[in-house]
């Protein structure tokens, strides 16, 4: 059934996948596959939710061996986001690392 595709233009997940894309250097697809993923977390969390997920994730996953897992089915599955957004990233220390803060 074609028609049920007009309905939805899937604009905030290719929103989503063009801001993975560009802060990882990546090249993910707009697919089905990936526009369910991202489209299941929307509706717990708002666009500025999954962009930050990606932005704590690439600090400190970022040129280190868990470069790997930065891809939407990781960054977005349901029962990781809830930490990876709540995490506290310390943007003065590039190994994003967050022991050792003084306040």
């Amino acid at each position: 059934n074609m028609s049920s595709s007009n309905e939805h233009d899937h604009s905030d997940a290719k929103e989503i996948i063009a801001y993975l894309n560009d802060k990882a250097d990546k090249h993910f697809r707009n697919t089905q596959s990936n526009y369910k993923t991202i489209e299941a977390r929307l509706k717990d969390y708002s666009i500025d939710d999954l962009k930050r997920v990606i932005d704590n994730k690439c600090s400190s996953w970022l040129n280190t061996d868990m470069d790997k897992y930065l891809r939407i089915e990781t960054l977005f599955r349901a029962s990781k986001i809830d930490g990876y957004l709540n995490e506290k990233v310390d943007t003065r220390n590039t190994g994003g690392e967050v022991h050792g803060i003084d306040f």
